[in-house]
């Protein structure tokens, strides 16, 4: 997850297959993170056996030269972590991919790539949870309340509730 606001209000879990990895981009600590998840989170997180992993994404591009441009520091520790193709490859590749995209913009930034490449790898994180519940928040399940004082719904604020809320928290068709 490349924005960590989205974990309050997306269920991240709910395709999660069981022993499955979470990557999330943040800046709190692995020892911190834990208590920062919604309650929903960390239940589904519990009950599926899920590994989290993190990343500072952010830091390390900027450490690296690139400014808040983070994807090559989340491309690299997704696949580092992925098993899709093994991790030696999976780097070799993105290296190949940035010669061919960057290189005509010159060597400073194809460098600047490949140290963000290795310190995302340096950065990344197991985080090691207990297996309870230690959130004192739930997620997000509504932009704002959309009932009248007498109990019924305002007609604006509940049509805007019925289109915008699917949208944001991702359950449009």
């Amino acid at each position: 997850c490349n924005f960590p606001a989205m974990v309050n209000t997306h269920d991240m879990m709910a395709k999660m297959a069981p022993g499955g990895t979470f990557l999330l981009n943040t800046s709190v600590p692995a020892d911190k993170i834990w208590d920062t998840l919604p309650l929903e989170m960390q239940e589904a997180m519990i009950e599926k056996d899920v590994k989290l992993r993190v990343v500072n994404a952010l830091k390390v591009a900027r450490e690296a030269g690139m400014g808040g441009r983070v994807n090559t520091v989340m491309q690299a520790c997704f696949f580092a972590l992925s098993n899709i193709i093994p991790q030696s490859e999976a780097i070799a590749a993105i290296r190949s991919s940035v010669v061919k995209t960057y290189g005509k913009k010159g060597q400073d930034v194809v460098d600047r790539n490949f140290a963000a490449i290795d310190m995302s790898l340096e950065s990344l994180a197991e985080v090691h949870y207990p297996k309870q519940l230690t959130s004192d928040h739930e997620m997000v399940h509504h932009v704002w309340e959309h009932k009248g004082n007498a109990g019924s719904h305002l007609p604006v604020q509940a049509a805007l509730a019925k289109t915008i809320e699917p949208i944001i928290f991702n359950k449009g068709n």
